[in-house]
């Protein structure tokens, strides 16, 4: 299942953005961790989407700096896409892809 994960890294001193495909070993990484988040709320639903935001906050957020000052490859996971569903926080969503259309 194809998966791109978006985020803002830290980098040279700002916040960028990024977007990551993941490779078929991550994405299985992810759909495992969102089934066990979805074991652990005892759905009998499946997985939800925000599963896959939990997940993937897991596998990609980094924290190497505080909350006031960051670190080189510091990143915050804002959003998922999973197949052809997105999963995201709107407003960081919807700059991303404000700021994609400018450059």
């Amino acid at each position: 299942m194809r998966m791109i994960v978006f985020a803002e890294r830290f980098e040279s001193g700002v916040w960028t953005e990024w977007e990551h495909r993941c490779s078929e070993e991550e994405a299985a990484a992810v759909e495992a961790s969102a089934k066990s988040k979805a074991l652990d709320r005892a759905s009998t639903n499946g997985v939800f989407f925000i599963d896959y935001l939990m997940a993937a906050e897991c596998a990609f957020n980094v924290s190497r700096g505080g909350l006031r000052i960051p670190a080189e490859g510091d990143a915050r996971v804002f959003g998922i896409a999973v197949g052809e569903m997105v999963f995201a926080k709107y407003e960081r969503l919807k700059s991303h892809l404000e700021l994609m259309t400018v450059v």
